[in-house]
């Protein structure tokens, strides 16, 4: 799939640090049943970069559906959530960040379960709404508590 960046965006971009500088991707779908779902995990590790300190991650929803993708990333007790508000437009929406408790550097691993879940775009429409396949793609990547790319692996799918 190519995406197009418009050409002001791309600039204002290449001036700023992005937290997803040497970024990850992944993507993959989710199911045609209303309460399908994809079950991630990606682990963060140190990579001589330093020790993990959180996950930073962004979802793209890439079909035009009648529902929302919603994600959600657990590490321990700790997690985020982020949407796609728009689905079909080739952005992502808003970045989750994850802690792993390990701001300290007293974490050297962490493993993330990530679940893409559907959402009704309005909270009172039918459930059919949420029927149909959809295609997601993540970006994502591991920081450390000095805000430097450490470690991440792959994407596996549990679900």
């Amino acid at each position: 799939m190519n995406i197009k960046i418009p050409t002001q965006l791309l600039g204002l971009l290449m001036m700023t640090v992005s937290p997803l500088t040497m970024a990850h991707t992944y993507s993959s779908f989710i199911g045609s049943t209303p309460t399908s779902k994809a079950v991630l995990q990606t682990t963060c590790y140190d990579d001589g970069n330093g020790p993990p300190a959180a996950l930073i991650v962004g979802l793209q929803s890439v079909s035009k559906r009648n529902y929302l993708l919603k994600l959600t990333a657990t590490t321990g007790s700790f997690s985020g959530t982020t949407n796609d508000p728009i689905n079909g437009d080739r952005a992502s929406g808003p970045l989750a960040t994850v802690s792993d408790g390990g701001d300290d550097g007293s974490v050297s691993t962490a493993t993330f379960t990530i679940t893409i879940e559907k959402t009704k775009k309005k909270p009172n429409a039918a459930d059919s709404t949420l029927n149909g396949k959809g295609v997601f793609s993540l970006t994502f990547h591991c920081w450390s508590s000095t805000k430097q790319h450490t470690g991440t692996t792959d994407i596996y799918r549990l679900q």
